[in-house]
Formats: C-alpha cells, sequence, structure tokens
C-alpha cells in the first residue's frame, strides 16, 4: 500500500492527513494555514512513524474557499515536491472532504462556508457547483438536504 499525506487549508480549519500503509492518522487544527500547516504534517508524520522522504503521494486541497487558503496549500505541496520530486502529486476539492451516504433519488447539497454570509453549495445530484447567500439557500432549496459546513 501507498504512504500517502493530503491537506486542505481552504477553510476554517487546516485538515492534515496521512497513512502509512497500515494506519490512517487526521488532524484538524480551526486556524489560517500560513504558520500551522508546516507544524501539523510534522504531528502527522511523527504519529505514522514515517518520514517525509517515504510519503509516495501527495494530496493537497485546491477549494472552493479562501483564496489564500488555497495558495498556501499549493505553494506548501510544490515545496514540499521540491524536496522530494519523487512524490506523485494530486489535487481534490473541498467538497470531496463532506462524506456522504445519498440515495439516487435523494436530493442533497454539499455546503461549505465562503465568506460574509454567502457559501459555496454543490448539488450531489446534478454536480453543479454555485456560491449564494445563505438566505438565497433557504429559500431557494428547502426541499434538499444539507451537509457540511
Amino acid at each position: 500500500m501507498k504512504k500517502y499525506l493530503a491537506f486542505d487549508t481552504a477553510n476554517e480549519e487546516i485538515v492534515v492527513g496521512g497513512f502509512n500503509g497500515k494506519k490512517y492518522v487526521e488532524i484538524k487544527l480551526r486556524a489560517s494555514g500560513t504558520e500551522n500547516l508546516l507544524p501539523l504534517i510534522d504531528k502527522v508524520l511523527k504519529k505514522l512513524k514515517i518520514a517525509m522522504s517515504e510519503v509516495e503521494v501527495l494530496c493537497v486541497g485546491v477549494g472552493p474557499g479562501s483564496w489564500t487558503g488555497s495558495r498556501v496549500a499549493v505553494v506548501t505541496a510544490f515545496g514540499l515536491k521540491a524536496g522530494n520530486p519523487e512524490f506523485k502529486l494530486s489535487t481534490f476539492n473541498s467538497f470531496d472532504l463532506i462524506s456522504y451516504n445519498v440515495k439516487d433519488n435523494e436530493k442533497v447539497l454539499k455546503l461549505v462556508k465562503a465568506y460574509a454570509n454567502f457559501v459555496y453549495v454543490q448539488n450531489v445530484n446534478s454536480g453543479e457547483i454555485m456560491c449564494i447567500t445563505m438566505d438565497e439557500l433557504c429559500e431557494k432549496y428547502k426541499e434538499y438536504k444539507l451537509i457540511g459546513l
């Protein structure tokens, strides 16, 4: 099994997770990514008892969410890859982090906090992604199940 490291800093919470082939470890911190991301990566690697050089796949979150947070994650990923060129680099979006068990006919929206009174929304059935106000969400999508945030 491959050893991987994944992180997302695009939202109000930094999420760092890793897998060493046997064990998964995840740490979440309600903070910005700039000064906190690398120490969290170190903590995850120590809990997994692996070195950065042993990581085979590096996965980085690219939003939607904070533009600055997304840039922090991408720049960190490229910095880590520069030191370990053999890393395979992969991206994911913030909606991928929201787990769900949805029936085919169920109306479900995934939500990620945006800014002010706005949220990023992904319609699970159609795949449509939009940015709307909470008021508009409550008014137009009353019959939908909301997950996330």
